[in-house]
């Protein structure tokens, strides 16, 4: 499955505007895949789907040889993302392998192939001269002028993506910490499981079956009903097994609440669709899923006290009384969990890779189980649970209703709406596609600032996103499918940048007379060539000035 989906992401880059200098017809399809391979990592990681930013990223030699007909020296990275926003600069080394193999782990050498390029991050003074016209030579290059002219306090990830089974083997985890400790580098592992649940599609759909049932006792059990909906939601304890049982992917299995024999789910594996509207993701590897697992093979008694529980949405419930009301069957229907991802995720890993029936009794977690069928709730529900690590406030928005609304407003005009991670690859004949970002972007570009548009994400999907994407206005989506439109109709006609096309946007609809879209860009194009000319300074630095804004403003009698 990943392996095509690869190819799709590299088929949808080649039609997209690029600057690809060989003929593809060169390329042979593992080629593609490999390539395409990064491509679908490098989206799911950053969460940016523009074509061009991603190609940017990647330094790796083969690549750039091949699709740039350029000659580079990786020095054992692959890619480079510099998160300006969070102050963190991602290293990503790829291990693509042709031939599949169940079980296999990424190497204990993985970590060391990188040590030539952080060797040239961590000496400042490293003789880059042999680098000369080298893609590698301009990202170390920017990463040491971060370091020396920041006032932030930076950090740097190393990520080994395989397409794998495993991640990195426990002796290889120790190797890590000393690695960590020597330059100051986390070191994470992002392999096929991983790609797989961030790949997940939302079940419920078709004829898929999403419905469970579980046996708690009645005094585990606490019940609520809302006086104004009517809904009600409960308060449970569920086993390790229950967990394992209802989020499998056996439908029969999720339906069997009196299941006594524990050895049946010794091979049971999550179906992730399960986790669609769980903003956060699966954080590989972190503090916060480590003591997770060592509380369920150390301590797994006190699970219930040291972990803060799951949340699970669904569209009914059912409750029936048993034994003289002494235990209760609910019965839930078209389910997610919203909130406790990485808490069922350990779970599951920790069932395949140490099974135990004594643990599946012996660890207890704490669920909330809400009903409504109302999108909107459902996404606030969501958002409001998760507080245990740090998440993009874009993720966060991702399963809004208004953005649903969106998503469908811009597929009734060819347009496909990349409002999550892995929609990156969704077919579209017309080849028109746009992020969830981008759109923030525009919007606050129209309606705020162009010059501060591109560096703004949390604020626009935080204090600003009420006002950016309102409910209670009528005309919106058609507004946004218009955007959309003239954002592809300036890409095409005038080969701008980003920057360059929020500013035209910008001045057509703020301006205090019409002006075409041609009048727009030679305006700007003059105020790039005219504004600090005396000044060494490039038209893209140029673009995020406020001075620059007032420029344009004053040429069209703009008022703010």
């Amino acid at each position: 499955m990943v392996e095509q989906i690869a190819i799709n992401c590299f088929d949808s880059f080649m039609n997209s505007e690029n600057d690809v200098r060989v003929d593809p017809a060169l390329l042979t399809e593992k080629d593609k895949a490999r390539f395409g391979f990064y491509f679908l990592v490098l989206s799911i990681k950053t969460g940016i789907t523009e074509f061009d930013v991603l190609d940017n990223m990647i330094i790796d030699t083969d690549y750039l040889a091949k699709i740039h007909g350029v000659q580079n020296d990786d020095l054992g990275v692959d890619a480079v993302y510099i998160n300006d926003e969070e102050s963190t600069i991602n290293l990503f080394n790829f291990k693509y392998r042709e031939n599949y193999k169940k079980g296999s782990s990424l190497s204990d050498k993985v970590v060391l192939d990188a040590g030539k390029f952080i060797a040239g991050v961590q000496n400042g003074s490293m003789d880059l001269s042999g680098l000369t016209a080298c893609k590698t030579k301009t990202k170390l290059q920017k990463i040491q002028q971060i370091y020396d002219e920041s006032n932030q306090d930076w950090s740097m990830n190393l990520i080994l993506v395989s397409n794998e089974d495993n991640g990195l083997s426990q002796n290889a985890r120790e190797h890590q910490k000393l690695f960590l400790v020597k330059n100051q580098i986390h070191i994470d592992g992002f392999v096929l499981p991983d790609i797989v649940d961030a790949l997940a599609e939302k079940p419920g759909t078709g004829n898929r079956l999403t419905t469970a049932k579980i046996r708690v006792k009645s005094d585990e059990m606490m019940r609520h009903i809302d006086s104004a909906t009517g809904n009600v939601s409960y308060l449970v304890t569920l086993t390790m097994a229950d967990i394992i049982r209802i989020l499998g992917k056996d439908s029969d299995k999720r339906l069997d609440c009196n299941i006594e024999e524990y050895g049946n789910l010794e091979n049971e594996h999550l179906d992730s669709g399960f986790l669609f509207e769980n903003v956060r993701g699966f954080l590989t590897r972190s503090d916060y899923n480590q003591g997770i697992l060592n509380t369920i093979k150390n301590d797994p008694s006190n699970f219930f006290t040291y972990n803060n529980g799951i949340t699970i949405v669904c569209e009914k419930v059912r409750q029936e009384s048993k034994n003289g009301n002494s235990v209760s069957i609910l019965t839930i229907h078209n389910y997610q969990v919203v909130n406790g991802g990485q808490t069922v995720r350990t779970m599951f890993n920790s069932n395949q890779d140490e099974f135990s029936e004594e643990r599946l009794a012996q660890v207890q977690v704490l669920a909330r189980i809400f009903t409504t069928e109302d999108t909107n709730v459902r996404s606030k529900i969501a958002e409001y649970t998760n507080s245990q690590n740090a998440i993009s406030p874009v993720d966060l928005k991702s399963t809004d209703h208004v953005q649903l609304l969106i998503e469908q407003r811009l597929k009734l005009g060819g347009i496909t709406y990349l409002r999550k991670v892995g929609d990156l690859c969704k077919e579209n004949p017309k080849n028109q596609s746009i992020s969830l970002e981008l759109v923030g972007q525009i919007l606050y570009a129209i309606k705020k600032d162009p010059s501060r548009a591109t560096n703004q994400k949390k604020k626009i999907f935080s204090t600003e996103y009420n006002n950016l994407f309102p409910n209670d206005d009528g005309k919106f989506l058609d507004n946004v499918f218009q955007y959309c439109e003239e954002y592809f109709s300036n890409k095409a006609t005038f080969k701008c940048t980003k920057q360059e096309n929020l500013y035209i946007l910008y001045m057509i609809h703020n301006s205090n007379h019409d002006i075409a879209p041609e009048q727009a860009f030679k305006i700007l194009k003059n105020a790039e060539k005219t504004y600090k000319e005396d000044e060494d300074i490039r038209a893209p630095r140029k673009l995020i000035q406020p001075g620059f804004r007032k420029v344009v403003d004053s040429t069209l009698n703009i008022e703010q």
